[in-house]
């Protein structure tokens, strides 16, 4: 049985079409069951005009359920982890702030290092110039000081060798014999005039006379050409010479005589320091002339030190 859209529809309805009184036979219980029935129907009727408050009916629990306590752990557990992430984020915060700062700070203080370093450099290489500059100068005055030195060591040297050195001369040049046919004889001595003693190894001379530039060797061979020697003299010893010359012509005794000609007297000698070892090369050339009397001049009187062999 459809019950009633609306309350105002159903008295409209019940006062156009009234219900018919009952009339069929039934039974007594079925005439209860269609009382009841319609009581029913206007007892919802009644309700749905009328609404009541709604009530929610809550079974009281008797404890958690398995369910509702792993939510809650759930939710702690999260919380929990929640709060810890924010601490971690906190501290993560905060290590980079402290991180970024020591940065700023270590670069700033790097810099600092940085200039200090490069002024340190500045410095030490302007102190290395001076120093190489100072080292440089002291060098030059050493070097300068050690060429004065070795100039002062070889001029004293020098000074030695030269004071040390044996000089040969030819002294006490004279004349001895002349005359028409007779053999001219010159004798002379080998003198040292040096504080050592010097060796003769050998000589070479000739004795010669000229006249209008015309030479004529008047020597014999057995006078002064190629002499050998091995014999030491000292200043206190002199090595006396004698040159033999051939017997005298008539004109150059007479050309000597008239002072129209002169005798020549050349050779050399070579000896060797016995101190120092060095040897040395004695040339000279005399003149023995008369023209108005007896005179010898020296023309050549050279003393060469020798390079070593």
């Amino acid at each position: 049985m459809e019950a009633p859209k609306d309350q105002n529809q159903q008295n409209k309805t019940e006062d156009t079409n009234p219900i018919p009184p009952i009339s069929y036979n039934k039974t007594e219980t079925d005439v209860k069951d269609r009382e009841k029935t319609s009581h029913t129907a206007q007892n919802n009727q009644s309700q749905r005009d009328n609404p009541q408050p709604f009530i929610v009916k809550i079974e009281k629990s008797k404890g958690w359920s398995k369910a509702e306590v792993i939510s809650v752990f759930s939710i702690l557990i999260s919380g929990a982890l929640f709060f810890m992430t924010i601490q971690t984020f906190k501290k993560t915060s905060r290590a980079v702030e402290i991180s970024d700062s020591t940065f700023i700070a270590n670069r700033k203080k790097d810099s600092v290092l940085n200039v200090k370093s490069i002024i340190r450099d500045s410095l030490d290489s302007i102190q290395r110039g001076r120093d190489y500059t100072r080292d440089t100068t002291n060098i030059n005055i050493a070097q300068k000081s050690l060429q004065t030195q070795i100039s002062s060591i070889k001029e004293t040297q020098k000074e030695f060798e030269i004071e040390s050195r044996p000089v040969i001369q030819v002294t006490n040049l004279k004349l001895d014999s002349l005359g028409i046919g007779v053999k001219t004889l010159i004798k002379f001595s080998v003198s040292n005039l040096g504080r050592f003693p010097a060796k003769i190894l050998n000589s070479k001379g000739r004795l010669y006379f000229m006249e209008n530039n015309i030479k004529n060797v008047i020597q014999s061979r057995d006078g002064f050409i190629n002499t050998s020697y091995n014999v030491a003299i000292s200043n206190a010893y002199d090595l006396p010479v004698t040159v033999t010359g051939v017997p005298l012509p008539e004109n150059i005794y007479n050309n000597y005589v008239e002072g129209r000609g002169s005798f020549y007297l050349q050779g050399e000698y070579a000896y060797t320091s016995i101190a120092t070892g060095e040897t040395f090369l004695y040339r000279f050339t005399y003149k023995i002339s008369n023209k108005t009397a007896f005179n010898v001049v020296g023309i050549q009187n050279e003393d060469i030190k020798l390079p070593k062999k």
